[in-house]
């Protein structure tokens, strides 16, 4: 159990653990209960100071992140295999008995990480999910570009877990998300996903103070990781091959049948009711939930992550990025820039994202060879399309990141600037309008990262010549 600040929610989170501990143990599975505490608040730590006889270690530690408080509690269990839990978030009574059982019957010697069937969000919002395995005929790994197909709560072997530790994440780093971060890297290890049939888990959507909140209103972004090249790799072979068949998607009443109509899953929540009345599965209650079917996603966004991918030459040094239209001043001026790197010998390539799909490859006016050079990715909605910038340049970091136009390649650095920063020499050639926020942009993030290149007139001495800087970094490095 990992917990900081949950106060009275962490006696509910004890006891839904506790039910299924013994559940457990009624068929022949003793559970340890380990509870590490990340800069808990007094009424936490008072909470579990008081529960000596039924946790069996408590670690306090100061992280002020949970992917070390998880590592941390991995390497101080005692058991084979490990599940993990937040200390607001409950879980069915059959859970650990069922996901032991699912271990025993896979080769030992092949790693897995085990998930919940169902997914109940409640509190401030009410969701319900059906988590999938990579071999469900509906699991599209595009999808896993901009969603996480799994929440945090998971069964692995120790081992696994010491191999693949979370990586942190500070907040204020641009990066986020350690549990979607970490189900990629340890698929694209070649660890096996599985999904414990009739299991749930119950996860908590506060209204506020979350830590998964705070990352979504900074725009936090996955950290990037060969695991975004095997979504790239599985679409690519299943594009090559027969696609499988994904069944037709059932209406919301249907889909929410199928859960609150089976008398185990109806009966587990009334149990865990007795715990968390918030679960209480009245006909009010049950008529809340929204069902997210795996069967109805599809994402634009991965789909064009993938295909830009594919496309992208190996260790280019520079992009230069566009948003404007290729017949606009503003890709005048890119298209200007990418000759001149080009002149002096630099490997570059041009990232393209107008919304009107012309043709890049057409605007440089070069063929052949050098079409390989201009990459597009236009059929993508307006407020996806900067995550989708940010994720290629993380994924093939460049050393420098050329960005030109207006509103898109602000939203760029407003949102992911400190991610992409981590990584590149970022300048923004910026002029009109756009400058003063350009400038605006250059202050908030880190000292140095970000350089304000204008034309505009009145610029001296506030930004630099786009000549000038564009000397400096052209050499065939695409470094000064």
């Amino acid at each position: 159990m990992n917990g900081h600040r949950e106060g009275r929610l962490a006696h509910k989170t004890l006891r839904s653990v506790v039910r299924a501990a013994d559940a457990a143990l009624a068929r022949g599975v003793a559970c340890e209960l380990v509870v590490v505490l990340d800069r808990p608040d007094r009424a936490t730590a008072e909470f579990f100071e008081e529960q000596s006889e039924l946790v069996d270690r408590i670690e306090t530690v100061d992280f002020g992140d949970p992917a070390p408080a998880r590592n941390h509690g991995a390497r101080v269990a005692s058991g084979g295999l490990l599940a993990f839990i937040d200390c607001d978030d409950l879980v069915s009574g059959n859970w650990l008995a069922e996901a032991v059982r699912a271990r025993s019957e896979l080769d030992p010697g092949a790693p897995v990480v085990l998930h919940p069937e169902w997914n109940v969000v409640f509190d401030a919002a009410h969701v319900l999910s059906r988590h999938v395995s990579p071999d469900d005929p509906c699991w599209r790994a595009e999808n896993f570009v901009e969603h996480n197909y799994w929440t945090a709560p998971v069964v692995v072997d120790r081992e696994t877990m010491l191999r693949f530790p979370y990586r942190p994440h500070a907040e204020g780093s641009g990066f986020g998300f350690e549990d979607w971060d970490w189900n990629l890297v340890t698929l694209a290890s070649g660890v096996r996903h599985r999904v414990v049939a009739g299991t749930r888990v119950y996860i908590r959507r506060k209204h506020s103070g979350s830590r998964m909140l705070r990352e979504i209103a900074d725009s936090a972004i996955v950290r990037p990781s060969a695991g975004f090249d095997w979504i790239a790799d599985r679409v690519a072979a299943a594009a090559g091959g027969a696609d499988r068949v994904c069944p037709p998607p059932l209406d919301d009443a249907a889909y929410l049948d199928q859960a609150f109509s089976d008398p185990a899953f109806l009966g587990d929540m009334t149990a865990v009711a007795s715990i968390e009345p918030l679960l209480e599965p009245t006909a009010q209650r049950v008529r809340e939930f929204v069902p997210w079917d795996w069967a109805r996603v599809f994402s634009p966004l991965g789909r064009a992550f993938c295909e830009a991918l594919a496309r992208w030459p190996a260790g280019v040094p520079q992009v230069v990025v566009c948003d404007a239209d290729p017949a606009a001043p503003g890709a005048a001026r890119a298209a200007r820039a990418y000759a001149a790197l080009r002149e002096k010998g630099a490997a570059a390539i041009v990232l393209g994202v107008s919304a009107t799909g012309a043709s890049w490859p057409l605007r440089l006016n070069q063929g052949g060879e050098e079409r390989r050079w201009a990459i597009e990715v236009g059929d993508v909605d307006a407020w996806r399309r900067p995550l989708l910038v940010a994720r290629l340049l993380l994924q093939r970091p460049p050393a420098i990141v050329h960005l030109f136009g207006g509103g898109l390649v602000l939203d760029v650095l407003a949102r992911h600037g400190v991610a992409l920063a981590s990584g590149a020499r970022l300048f923004l050639h910026a002029d009109g309008t756009d400058l003063a926020e350009a400038l605006a942009l250059a202050e908030r993030l880190p000292q140095g990262t970000l350089r304000v290149l204008s034309e505009e007139p009145g610029s001296e001495g506030i930004a630099q010549p786009p000549a000038d800087a564009l000397r400096a970094v052209s050499g065939p490095r695409g470094l000064s």
